[in-house]
């Protein structure tokens, strides 16, 4: 299977998850399952740009990305932007938490892993 149309497929995958844990669960397991979720998303969107890019590269960019978003949202910016485009708020966030920057870690390692381990296998990549 070409990379790009696996890693697609993957993110579609994520965003699936992520909804659907955010429509089961509530609380604390929802958001961080969902933080978790999103960095996940963010690892094969990066792969889906440069497959060939090497995993721990991949996982360091979608890492510096989700921790941008998470410091945007220290900002007055994402709380204009989901004001006027509600459905923002889905990939932008609304507040600023220290622990999201650890759950972005999570997320990215586990998908660093699942990378390596399987995802690597099916689309012959290094």
């Amino acid at each position: 299977m070409p990379p790009r149309l696996l890693y697609s497929i993957l993110a579609i995958l994520t965003i699936a998850l992520g909804l659907t844990a955010r429509a089961a669960l509530t609380g604390a397991p929802a958001k961080h399952l969902g933080v978790m979720l999103y960095a996940v998303l963010m690892v094969w969107l990066v792969k889906c740009i440069a497959p060939r890019l090497p995993t721990w590269r991949a996982g360091g960019i979608a890492l510096a990305l989700c921790w941008a978003v998470e410091a945007m949202q220290a900002t007055p910016i994402p709380a204009a932007i989901n004001a006027q485009v509600p459905l923002m708020r889905l990939a932008l966030g609304e507040h600023f938490a220290w622990l999201d920057l650890l759950m972005y870690a999570v997320g990215v390692a586990a998908a660093c892993v699942l990378d390596r381990w399987q995802v690597c296998k099916i689309a012959n990549c290094r």
